[in-house]
């Protein structure tokens, strides 16, 4: 779904979802982002205002935006398969388990083994 169509049905979605926390649903002009761009700010009876940014990424091998866009729908009823996180819980890229590391960064790199069993990091002193 390209981001106008998508920044649309969310305007429609949230405009109309009856919710008694949202005031107004509207476009506003990013700054510095030239060319007229906008995003959408939805705006709560509470008097705080949520500016959203809707990006994109384009699929493998990129997308032709001088063509239309190919809509894929599915017939009405027919169930979406939802597939279960797994246990120990997201991957990084990195391939850790997502938890902290107390603020140490090692670059993504996998820590040395230590040999002697002191805990004492492995490498040149």
């Amino acid at each position: 779904m390209r981001v106008e169509r998508f920044r649309q049905w969310l305007h429609q979605v949230l405009a109309e979802s009856g919710h008694p926390g949202i005031e107004a649903v509207a476009g506003y002009e990013v700054p510095g982002g030239g060319h007229g761009r906008t995003d959408t700010v939805v705006r709560g009876t509470d008097g705080v205002a949520l500016y959203l940014r809707v990006v994109r990424t384009a699929p493998p091998g990129g997308e032709d935006l001088s063509q239309p866009e190919t809509v894929i729908t599915r017939e009405p009823g027919v169930p979406i398969e939802v597939c279960s996180a797994p246990a120990a819980g997201p991957a990084t890229p990195t391939g850790h388990s997502g938890q902290s590391d107390g603020g140490q960064s090692d670059g993504g790199q996998a820590p040395e083994p230590d040999p002697t069993g002191t805990g004492a990091p492995a490498g040149p002193a």
